[in-house]
Parts: C-alpha cells; structure tokens; sequence
C-alpha cells in the first residue's frame, strides 16, 4: 500500500481545503485534530483509492471473500503534539451492517513513533458495541 500514500496524502489536503458538511474540528487541548467522512465520491484521490488501489483485494483476502464491498471513508488528521485523544469506540456499530465479515484500514500518512493507535485484542468479540463518548 505503501504506493498509495502520497495519493491518500494529496486527498486529505484537499479534503482539510474542501470540507464537507459533515466536517468537524474536534476542540480540547493543544493542536489540531480535523474529522470528515463520506468524501470518496468529491475528492478524486479518495475515489482512486477506492477503484483503483489493492484495498479491496486486501480486504477480501482478509475475510477470505471473493470480493469486498466499500462503505466509506474516514479521515481524522491530528497534528503533532496534539492532545485530544481519539475516543474509544469500535468500528462495526457505524457500519449499519450484521455480521462480522467486515474489514478496517488505519492508514497513517505521516510515520508515528508515539501516540499510536491502541488496540483490545478480542474487542471484537464483545456482546455490547462501544461507540464513542466526546
């Protein structure tokens, strides 16, 4: 995936400069922290991303599908230092989907050598969902 980065990197810059109505600056603390979704369709970095980048094969090899089907994008894009976490939550309760035949990329830009992402191995089997709390 590594050749995707600079192509992911040039969309979030276009998305930080071309902001839906969805987009939010998450406040608290130092530094920023921007969040949008749902831009695949208007930003056409995100849309090459989706047609043309071996995501989907990844994904279908994860789940061992033929195929995989996209929902959407997220981008969240914290500047160095900044100190509003990311809230706790899984992903599956924002896909409106049955089943656990789902797949996630966390796809870091920049290289992150602290304040990483943080992750609970078996999570994933949890009864109750957990969604975030701002």
């Amino acid at each position: 995936f590594k050749d995707w980065v600079d192509v992911i990197a040039d969309g979030i810059e276009r998305n930080i400069q071309n902001r839906s109505a969805t987009a939010s600056d998450i406040a608290g603390g130092k530094g920023s922290f921007f969040d949008d979704y749902c831009n695949w369709e208007r930003i056409p970095e995100f849309f090459r991303i989706v047609r043309e980048s071996p995501a989907a094969e990844l994904a279908a090899a994860v789940m061992q599908s033929r195929s995989a089907q996209f929902f959407h994008d997220h981008v969240l894009v914290k500047e160095p230092g900044t100190q509003k976490p990311t809230p706790w939550h899984q992903d599956i309760p924002y896909y409106f989907v049955d089943g656990s035949q789902t797949v996630s990329f966390w796809i870091p830009i920049d290289p992150v050598k602290e304040a990483t992402l943080r992750l609970i191995a078996g999570s994933h089997k949890w009864e109750k969902m957990v969604l975030p709390v701002r």
